[in-house]
């Protein structure tokens, strides 16, 4: 059970630093991403009326997503430190939030498999050359529909078009022999196909470490709230013993008078008999 240690600090044990593990676990992935971003951003041309043109429909998926997975977990961290039990309920609110998100995601691409070459579509073109080139180099591609790519809009074939053996590749070189003639959306349809295990368990990972995270969240929180509970509840037995204390010290009881002595002083009164009044003579009284 949780209390409160000799420095007045709350005791939750070692679940407090497990959850703090999960959620910097959970802050690298959201900076991973935004770092990730950024550098689309930064080598993209043009960026800034690119961005505000409201059609970069994968960059503003992959910052509301990395976003909100850095504050969750800065949230959660912040709670965890200070105790509070304030942003511990934020982070489970947000992380609940996250998995509908995640869940309704999923549907919508099932239920949407038809857009799928859109936002592929959509992906390629926002993503800088860099990124383009080592899907090339990976999935042995080139272009996203094929070299047709690069010859309509005058450009020469990127190095990762070429097999890795070849030896004359160079502008103007399209030779079967040589360059990669399937287009990256088939082979990047044909690996998701082929790889559901892959991005299978990484969805599930991310679901279990979401899952693990509001767990821990949950058992931190209630331990904070009974060792607030145990705080509140000393204090107020604090503070009933003392106004006890002052009102025994205030309102002292009067002492009873010692009792009659038989042998004491025959002139001594006796403490216990009242002394009557004497009344005054009568005025027309005569001596």
């Amino acid at each position: 059970m949780g209390g409160m240690d000799t420095e007045g600090e709350f005791r939750v044990g070692c679940v407090k630093y497990l959850f703090m593990v999960l959620n910097l676990l959970f802050w690298l992935i959201g900076i991973g991403i935004i770092a990730y971003v950024t550098w689309l951003l930064a080598t993209t041309t043009p960026t800034t009326a690119g961005f505000f043109s409201g059609t970069m429909i994968f960059t503003y998926a992959m910052i509301s997503f990395s976003v909100l997975i850095f504050i969750t977990a800065m949230v959660g961290c912040i709670g965890s430190i200070r105790h509070s039990t304030c942003c511990l309920k934020a982070f489970l609110a947000m992380t609940l939030v996250f998995i509908f998100l995640q869940i309704g995601g999923v549907l919508f691409v099932y239920l949407q498999k038809n857009s799928i070459p859109t936002f592929l579509s959509s992906a390629w073109a926002e993503v800088n050359q860099e990124t383009r080139n080592l899907v090339q180099s990976e999935l042995y591609c080139c272009g996203f529909n094929g070299t047709q790519d690069y010859i309509s809009q005058g450009q020469d074939l990127d190095r990762s078009c070429y097999l890795a053996n070849a030896t004359n590749a160079g502008a103007g070189v399209t030779d079967s022999s040589v360059v990669y003639q399937t287009g990256c959306y088939d082979k990047l349809t044909s690996w998701l196909d082929t790889n559901t295990h892959v991005w299978g368990s990484v969805l599930g990972s991310l679901a279990l470490l979401e899952i693990a995270c509001i767990v821990t969240a949950g058992r931190v929180l209630t331990k904070i709230q009974i060792a607030q509970r145990i705080q509140n509840e000393d204090e107020e037995d604090e503070d009933e013993e003392e106004e006890d204390y002052e009102l025994t010290r205030t309102h002292t009881p009067k002492s009873d008078p010692p009792p009659y002595d038989p042998f004491q002083d025959p002139f001594t009164p006796d403490p216990r008999i009242r002394p009557m009044r004497q009344r005054p003579p009568p005025k027309n009284m005569r001596f």
